[in-house]
């Protein structure tokens, strides 16, 4: 359990016909979590106890809506949030997640006390996945982000619409797990999320890496959301059609791992993640009587996938005779721009009662090579950024009354 309260109070100030501004302020606490049921890494049910830690915010913000005439829009805003961990960032018991992404020597030697859980050969050791339960310095802190917009809205006509808008958001002492990789390189320094359990097949000790939240530095993105809509008339129904593009200027993280600032725009960054530079989305909408059809098409860019070198021993060569050779460097796998088309069909019979049929990626179009090992075991494709399922059907009726 864990008790929140807050207190939020907002202004609007319409200061003439075509000028208004609007001031917003909020308030929140949180105490920190009270667990009957906590876990250690082993599984053991321990006494009750608090966890995690309070924390109190108060953010603001100010909006500002300046319309000259009905064809053009300029809107505004800037603000502060708060983000406290949630109850599964803090509560969650370690609960077993495979194993880490690549085999790696023990990082110890007896008479360490986690000497007992290495292998003689380097190993994937096994992966626990929980919430941080500490309190104090060592737990988790609340989120804090500085967020901006600005853009504008032409509407020329009945028919045209387009828009712009720039938007900046900062995010400090993201919640954010530490990265494997980051974990073993820098041993020392994150010796308190490993320990040694038993290896459910082996019922050997076995070197165990605790994967749990922790606060990082921060991350911050820059970029222009555009859009355009035109609506016309055909010999068979009306049309609208409308484009949308998200366009990043700069995009980077520093979670104060020791890395530095680090931009992952276009590539698999050390977070494990791609920031596109791109995405667009182009739709079509024909309506005809009691019926309409919508296409979309969603598109993303390609990208530069993870990278390895040969003491990861995760790629390997082919020799000529068809057997393994020696473990190969990768820095340009280049995963290439992938798209999809959605279909949804839609009747209209009453005006309580319609019908609605859609396809998603129409094309079936195949998820593109990826050879990450991050983000999950399944190897061969990122699932977070195509679609592994191939094309799929929906069908759904609904009634108003």
């Amino acid at each position: 359990t864990r008790k929140s309260r807050g207190i939020y109070a907002e202004l609007l100030l319409p200061f003439s016909k075509t000028l208004e501004v609007t001031t917003a302020l909020r308030n929140d606490s949180y105490d920190a979590a009270k667990n009957s049921f906590n876990f250690d890494s082993t599984g053991a049910l321990n006494s009750p106890a608090t966890q995690g830690n309070s924390a109190s915010k108060t953010t603001y913000k100010l909006g500002l809506r300046f319309q000259p005439s009905q064809e053009i829009l300029v809107r505004g805003s800037y603000g502060t949030g708060f983000r406290v961990p949630t109850l599964n960032d803090i509560t969650a018991p370690l609960a077993d997640f495979g194993v880490i992404g690549t085999a790696r020597a023990c990082p110890v030697t007896a008479p360490d006390p986690l000497a007992p859980g290495c292998r003689p050969v380097p190993t994937q050791w096994r992966k626990l996945k929980g919430g941080n339960a500490l309190t104090g310095e060592d737990g988790l802190k609340p989120e804090n982000s500085e967020q901006w917009t600005l853009g504008f809205r032409l509407e020329p006509s009945r028919t045209l619409s387009m828009g712009a808008e720039f938007w900046s958001v900062k995010v400090k002492d993201v919640i954010t797990p530490v990265p494997e990789d980051t974990a073993f390189d820098n041993f020392e320094t994150y010796r308190s999320l490993f320990s040694v359990t038993t290896d459910p097949a082996t019922n050997r000790p076995i070197l165990t890496f605790n994967e749990v939240p922790v606060n990082g530095a921060v991350a911050a993105s820059k970029g222009v959301d555009l859009d355009i809509m035109a609506r016309t008339d055909t010999p068979i129904g009306r049309l609208t059609s409308q484009a949308q593009v998200t366009y990043l200027f700069s995009s980077y993280f520093d979670y104060g791992f020791g890395g530095g600032k680090e931009s992952s725009i276009g590539k698999m960054g050390s977070d494990d993640q791609v920031a596109f530079r791109t995405l667009l989305r182009l739709q079509g909408t024909l309506e005809t009587g009691a019926f309409s059809n919508t296409l979309t098409m969603y598109w993303k860019p390609g990208y530069t996938d993870q990278t390895y070198v040969p003491a990861d021993g995760i790629i390997f060569n082919r020799n000529p005779d068809g057997s393994r050779g020696g473990a190969a460097a990768i820095s340009d796998w280049e995963v290439p721009a992938y798209y999809t088309f959605d279909w949804q069909g839609k009747w209209t019979v009453t005006k309580a009662f319609s019908v609605t049929a859609g396809i998603k990626n129409l094309l079936d179009k195949k998820p593109p090579l990826s050879i990450k090992t991050v983000g999950g075991n399944m190897v061969g494709v990122d699932p977070r950024y195509a679609d592994i399922k191939g094309r799929t059907f929906g069908l759904a009726a609904s009634y108003k009354f």
